[in-house]
């Protein structure tokens, strides 16, 4: 059984609230190892951490997946709403990741659903997603040293709520 909780953004490093950024963090740290086989590009906790705290320009939005909701090292997956508050105000970006041993399960789309139900009351009509795949291809492509952007199938630019194709 998964609990999903919504987190509040942290005031700072010392926030309480910072766990679920530097949880964050790691599984996407965890995700582009996995994905790239070496971690040059991956954040430290604390500049996630930094990257969670509120700014004029910007907010986002967090929603952890825990197996156990009083232990906040259970965990498994996590949906990040990112909002800018001065520009493009209409959009959203939206990026989830689950751990590879809970996927499958309804995870990454309970957390996918909650931060589309928060994207339209905050004024967004466009959410943008995008996710990581593990095709030897583009594994091949990334290694190499070419661009690579894949975009999640039927959700690049569609209104918020609206059903998948």
């Amino acid at each position: 059984m998964v609990t999903i909780v919504e987190v509040p953004p942290p005031a700072s490093a010392d926030d309480p609230n910072a766990w679920a950024a530097r949880a964050q963090t790691r599984l996407w740290n965890a995700e582009s190892v996995a994905l790239l086989g070496y971690a040059d590009l991956t954040d430290t906790e604390e500049a996630g951490v930094r990257w969670a705290v509120p700014s004029a320009h910007r907010m986002s939005l967090r929603w952890i997946a825990l197996t156990d909701p009083d232990d906040h090292d259970t965990v498994v997956g996590c949906g990040t709403l990112q909002l800018t508050l001065k520009d493009n105000l209409t959009s959203a970006g939206l990026f989830v990741v689950v751990t590879p041993e809970h996927r499958r399960r309804g995870i990454g789309s309970q957390l996918f659903a909650a931060g589309e139900l928060r994207s339209t009351p905050n004024g967004r009509l466009t959410t943008v997603s995008g996710r990581t795949m593990r095709s030897p291809s583009l594994v091949r492509t990334v290694r190499s040293g070419l661009p690579a952007q894949i975009l999640q199938p039927g959700h690049e630019h569609r209104r918020p709520g609206h059903p998948l194709p």
